[in-house]
């Protein structure tokens, strides 16, 4: 899928250069690109692991049947178990996968554009590291506290009724 999309995202880069039919050819991922998008991948790998390491998972703290392994290479996907604190706030779930998704699709295509477009200027390593900061801050984020409220008995009327 991460493959797809940096096929995408470059030929689309290609096609709208100043001169499209030459930066397209230049620019296009095509099939006979994989063994070096595989770099490029392991690499991605490697990166998004060290950002996570402190969250990784190591086989002896994991419990059968879910074994945890962080990226392997030549691996179609990238699979990370990640031990959170409790208070870990499960709502940024949704960020950690998306920001690490959009890093890997900006890291390979910033490598991709370095050899292929290297007189372009190329913003998609800064949007990766951009996205390497924004999963390092979701992994930070933690759950108030909840906090029992006091009982506080009734208050009185102020006027008090008179018999």
């Amino acid at each position: 899928m991460v493959f797809r999309e940096v096929a995408m995202l470059t030929a689309y880069i290609g096609v709208k250069h100043p001169d499209p039919v030459q930066a397209f050819d230049r620019l296009a991922v095509v099939k006979a690109d994989a063994p070096l998008l595989e770099t490029f991948w392991r690499d991605s790998c490697s990166k998004a692991d060290q950002v996570l390491q402190e969250y990784l998972r190591r086989p002896a703290d994991h419990h059968p049947p879910h074994p945890a392994t962080p990226c392997r290479p030549n691996d179609d996907d990238y699979h990370a178990c990640l031990l959170l604190p409790g208070n870990w706030d499960d709502s940024q779930r949704h960020v950690v996968e998306g920001a690490l998704h959009a890093f890997f699709v900006h890291h390979i295509a910033a490598r991709w554009l370095d050899i292929a477009l290297p007189e372009a200027e190329n913003r998609h390593a800064s949007q990766a590291a951009e996205q390497l900061a924004l999963l390092a801050s979701a992994l930070e984020k933690r759950k108030r506290a909840a906090r029992p409220l006091p009982c506080i008995p009734p208050v009185p009327p102020i006027n008090p009724q008179k018999p």
